[in-house]
């Protein structure tokens, strides 16, 4: 598939991209090897092929939540080094 000049321009304005010089003959060369190439690509048969969401083969390592109780001592020193506002603890904003 062949890409105009034309059509690099005005995808570049669209963009709010400044082309200089020869940058539209260069984008319309380089756009249309790309397109090309997935022409090519679309003649594979990948029909046998699964879905892939991940290729690596790791997996996500899980253990059980298991609720443990806490000393009153221990809960309470946290507590008191917290910073509570409304009844809630209080800790820095990560989001702005």
């Amino acid at each position: 598939m062949k890409i105009s000049k034309k059509t690099i321009k005005e995808v570049a304005e669209l963009a709010r991209l400044d082309l200089v010089g020869r940058d539209a003959d260069i984008y319309a060369d380089q756009l249309s090897n790309i397109f090309e190439y997935i022409e090519q690509l679309k003649e594979v048969d990948v029909s046998v092929l699964g879905p892939t969401a991940q290729v690596t083969g790791l997996e996500n390592i899980m253990r059980s939540d298991v609720v443990r109780d806490c000393e009153v001592g221990t809960r309470n020193n946290a507590l008191n080094q917290a910073i509570l506002e409304k009844k809630q603890i209080k800790v820095p904003r990560i989001l702005k």
